[in-house]
């Protein structure tokens, strides 16, 4: 799965120009493959195609994997600082949050931990903040994020221990690479990561 996922993201940018951009929210996690298609996705081959959605006002290459016949990953991929503002404003629009975040000199972010521990959610955003004042003035480039929209984070505050993956397979997040200006959002549930991690 990791094989195909890759060779999708390597042509992107050769494919980007041709197509015409979709909203991200045309195509949710689960779609049936033969209605992505009648939408516009070119398929590359039987796991997945592309297309370019528009998301955070700006239009990004996007790869969908399908797994099962049903959309199981989207795939956003830019290089360069619009792209990196431009997925902070789309997270914010979904008005999705940042729950768990890692650097390249292990700087870690966790608010499932947090809020396991009994720290209340005015205390976890103060934490967040000061996380991401270390982050501007260190300067550090590289990084890993876990976005989930607010009505998942309700659920997730009462996880004490157990992992999001086996509690709530279904839930959606979006994992996100930044190194330095290429910048990848990877929207799936939090029961395929785990899958592909594997």
């Amino acid at each position: 799965m990791k094989r195909i996922i890759l060779s999708l993201v390597l042509i992107f940018v050769i494919n980007s120009a041709a197509m015409a951009a979709h909203l991200l929210s045309e195509f949710p996690l689960g779609m049936p493959k033969a209605e992505a298609i009648a939408k516009g996705l070119v398929m590359k081959d039987q796991h997945g195609g592309l297309l370019n959605v528009m998301f955070g006002n700006r239009e990004w290459p996007t790869a969908l994997v399908f797994e099962n016949e049903k959309l199981a990953y989207l795939i956003l991929k830019g290089n360069g600082e619009e792209y990196v503002s431009s997925a902070d404003d789309g997270l914010w629009q979904l008005g999705w949050l940042a729950v768990y975040v890692a650097t390249e000199k292990n700087l870690v972010f966790d608010a499932v931990k947090l809020a396991a521990s009994g720290m209340d959610e005015m205390a976890i955003g103060d934490e967040y903040e000061k996380f991401q004042g270390i982050m501007q003035s260190q300067k550090f480039e590289n990084s890993v994020s876990v976005y989930i929209s607010d009505r998942v984070w309700s659920a997730f505050k009462g996880l004490s221990g157990e992992k999001p993956a086996e509690k709530y397979p279904d839930a959606a997040l979006c994992n996100v690479t930044a190194n330095g200006n290429d910048i990848t959002l990877v929207f799936s549930t939090f029961g395929y990561i785990d899958k592909m991690n594997k």
